[in-house]
């Protein structure tokens, strides 16, 4: 590519110093009662404003993005006392709290389960309790025993989200912020093990699990292509990479967090010819485009 092809990545920088003005004008708005949940709101907006793009590379560039104006709405008075209500007296705590001070893996559908099904058999042959925190049903059979608890997600709507400023920008957002708040406070699991983690939903456990002094572990599962915003300043206290290359990349980027090199997960399959080289590619509408990837065909 010539330096006049690097307007996606340019794109995805501007994105990010955009946001991140945004946000900062905003930053009273980004608590959860006295929880600081800033760095998982910008991840979920970031991603949510990717559609920005087409816009960004036909009318004018950064000066397009600064003419939009992101506006969270003021919590209201009282907001905090909801939160910490829920978490007092919500009819779930009970429930939640027999989890406690067990291994949390968070893994929110089928493929992520898949890749942590090693950890789980770890702590399974030594007795260690695990608690599966996911929204699928589809579960390996090895997954429901007594050592692995299958935990299903459920979002908790309660005054506490539905009044909330960040409701007034995604319902789906203040729900995850809430549930996962009440969820981790509840469990005080042992330590939380997660996949690939630039999703919102991990990082706000990682969030709360670093408040409460808990251990926030993240697997490496793919590899980004670049180090965009959903991969930079990681709340995790630990990421576990396929090598020392890895952990040296995404650690200048996320400086609060342990980078260390473990290999895969499960062993390369050796069998086969093994004459060919295959590329997995997202759709082109998420960090890439109609363009580049037709070109990469090509």
């Amino acid at each position: 590519m010539t330096s006049s092809d690097d307007r996606i990545v340019r794109f995805h920088d501007e994105l990010t110093a955009w946001l991140d003005r945004q946000l900062d004008a905003q930053s009273e708005k980004l608590l959860w009662g006295h929880r600081d949940v800033a760095r998982a709101v910008f991840n979920y907006l970031w991603y949510s404003h990717l559609q920005l793009r087409e816009g960004y590379m036909h009318h004018g560039g950064k000066d397009y993005l600064d003419r939009i104006t992101l506006n969270i709405p003021t919590p209201p008075d009282g907001h905090r006392a909801m939160i910490e209500s829920d978490l007092a007296g919500h009819p779930w705590r009970g429930t939640l709290e027999a989890f406690h001070d067990h291994i949390l893996v968070y893994a929110d559908n089928p493929r992520h389960i898949r890749h942590l099904l090693p950890v789980m058999r770890f702590f399974k042959e030594r007795e260690q309790p695990v608690v599966l925190l996911t929204r699928t049903e589809d579960l390996p059979d090895e997954v429901a025993c007594e050592q692995i608890r299958p935990l299903y997600f459920t979002p908790m709507i309660s005054q506490a989200v539905t009044t909330s400023g960040l409701a007034g920008i995604s319902r789906e957002l203040a729900a995850f912020t809430h549930t996962l708040l009440c969820y981790i406070q509840w469990m005080r699991p042992k330590a939380m093990i997660c996949c690939d983690g630039c999703q919102t939903q991990y990082q706000l456990a990682a969030i709360y699990c670093r408040g409460l002094g808990i251990p926030a572990i993240c697997c490496q599962l793919g590899w980004p292509g670049f180090i965009h915003a959903g991969f930079r300043q990681l709340p995790y206290s630990h990421f576990l990479t396929w090598g020392e290359a890895f952990s040296v990349l995404l650690g200048e980027a996320s400086p609060l967090t342990g980078f260390h090199a473990i290999g895969r997960l499960e062993p390369v399959d050796s069998q086969g010819s093994h004459d060919a080289i295959t590329f997995f590619m997202q759709a082109p509408g998420f960090v890439s485009s109609e363009e580049y990837h037709a070109r990469f065909l090509k």
